[in-house]
C-alpha cells in the first residue's frame, strides 16, 4: 500500500448551511459576479472552498 494512501486524514467540510447562506448573501449583493470571483471572496473571508463547490451551490439554487 502506498505510503501517503494509508496515511490520509479525512477533513471535515465547513458548515454547508452556513456556508451555502454566506454563498447566497454574496450572489445577492454583487448579482454581476460568478463563480470564480465569489469563490475569492469566500477565501478572503477565511472559508476554505472549491470553485465547483462553489457553482453547483449557486446551480441548486438557480442563479445562473
Amino acid at each position: 500500500m502506498n505510503r501517503s494512501t494509508f496515511a490520509y486524514r479525512h477533513v471535515e467540510p465547513p458548515d454547508e448551511g452556513a456556508l451555502r447562506l454566506r454563498i447566497l448573501d454574496l450572489a445577492a449583493v454583487r448579482v454581476r459576479y460568478g463563480y470564480r470571483y465569489l469563490t475569492v471572496l469566500l477565501k478572503r473571508e477565511g472559508w476554505q472552498v472549491d470553485p465547483k463547490r462553489v457553482s453547483a451551490s449557486i446551480r441548486l439554487k438557480g442563479l445562473i
